[in-house]
């Protein structure tokens, strides 16, 4: 099985635990019509894997501006 495939049962495990809110902005799945998907919070380039502790529920707006980069507090 692909290191990218994330199944069923994950996702709805991600989605679950989230409260169906998007895990970064906290927007509802229900305010939003694009809908959600499951991100790894640490890429998969960066040796992140594809396990619950690294999987984000998250709108597309949220996903696609992280891109797949690590990220940072600048302080």
């Amino acid at each position: 099985m692909s290191r990218y495939y994330i199944s069923e049962k994950l996702r709805n495990q991600v989605a679950s635990r989230a409260d169906f809110l998007c895990e970064y902005c906290l927007i509802s799945e229900e305010d939003t019509f694009l809908g959600f998907q499951i991100d790894h919070i640490i890429s998969i380039k960066h040796g992140g894997a594809t396990e619950v502790d690294n999987l984000a529920y998250t709108c597309t707006f949220c996903n696609r501006n992280k891109g797949s980069d690590l990220g940072s507090i600048s302080q």
